[in-house]
């Protein structure tokens, strides 16, 4: 779906589930990298997201999941960390 907004960046990975907050995984996650991203956005359900709220777009599988508004909000956090 994001294709279809002209994104062309690529998808590297997801986290484990280690039974902690899903933020603390996914930015531990992004710090181990030997090559950090230069962008990235955090698409899940989860609301346990404090360690990434600001990269964070919460979907809702019985909302629409991945909608057309969410996925406009993805592509924003992306340009925005991008331009930084």
């Amino acid at each position: 779906m994001l294709e279809t907004y002209g994104f062309t960046g690529t998808l590297i990975g997801k986290t484990p589930d280690q039974g902690s907050q899903r933020g603390d995984e996914i930015r531990a996650w992004i710090d181990a990298c030997s090559a950090p991203p230069k962008a990235f956005v955090v698409l899940d359900d989860c609301s346990d997201m404090d360690a990434v709220r600001d990269f964070f777009v919460k979907t809702i599988l019985h909302e629409g999941g991945l909608t057309d508004e969410k996925t406009e909000e993805a592509i924003r956090i992306l340009k925005k960390e991008i331009s930084s």
